[in-house]
């Protein structure tokens, strides 16, 4: 009779569980994954700002589209520069007198930074877009709109609306004072070559 007989525990009984525990997370992860990938398929990924607008989730037309309403306004209002209560704008497009020829001379590239959103999690290996997609998700990216500048153009507009306050340089001076026992004193004058 085998009552008084012990029975060993079995060796394995948290297999079953844990077998079943990681069956059913490996299948939420890949659902979670392969969703993540359908729901953003053609789109930006989430939390993508350009220029501090947040674009996640549009479409590369979406963004650009945009975008362009943004830099439409600064081409219609200009870009404001003040200096000492003095305010000059410059509008990124100049026209001549006649009106038949216009150049930019700020120039901002939407397509290009668009496209460089777009490829956030897309363009590298599949571990470095894993984690480009999850780095997405929780804290975002934030890129710039690249622009192009005619430097010396600005500068002449900036010197021409703020001239009235340009103030002529004047030498350096030095004077030196003694008051032990004179009252010596002499100036000099140093020059720059």
């Amino acid at each position: 009779m085998d009552i008084f007989k012990e029975e060993k525990p079995k060796k394995h009984e948290w297999l079953l569980p844990a077998l079943a525990i990681f069956f059913i997370f490996s299948l939420l992860t890949t659902a979670s994954y392969f969703g993540f990938e359908n729901a953003y398929k053609n789109r930006l990924y989430p939390k993508i700002r350009i220029a501090g607008i947040d674009l996640g989730g549009k479409t590369r037309a979406e963004a650009k589209d945009i975008l362009n309403k943004v830099v439409q306004t600064i081409n219609e209002n200009g870009v404001k520069f003040t200096y000492q209560n003095n305010e000059a704008f410059i509008y990124p497009i100049l026209s001549s007198f006649e009106g038949d020829i216009a150049f930019p001379i700020i120039a901002f590239d939407v397509d290009g930074s668009v496209e460089e959103a777009y490829s956030i999690g897309r363009k590298e290996g599949y571990f470095r877009n894993l984690f480009m997609k999850v780095n997405s998700l929780f804290r975002g990216y934030h890129l710039k709109i690249p622009i192009k500048t005619e430097g010396e153009e600005i500068k002449k507009i900036l010197k021409d609306n703020f001239n009235h306050l340009e103030q002529k340089a004047q030498d350096a001076e030095l004077t030196a004072t003694t008051t032990w026992k004179s009252n010596w004193q002499k100036q000099i004058v140093f020059e720059i070559l």
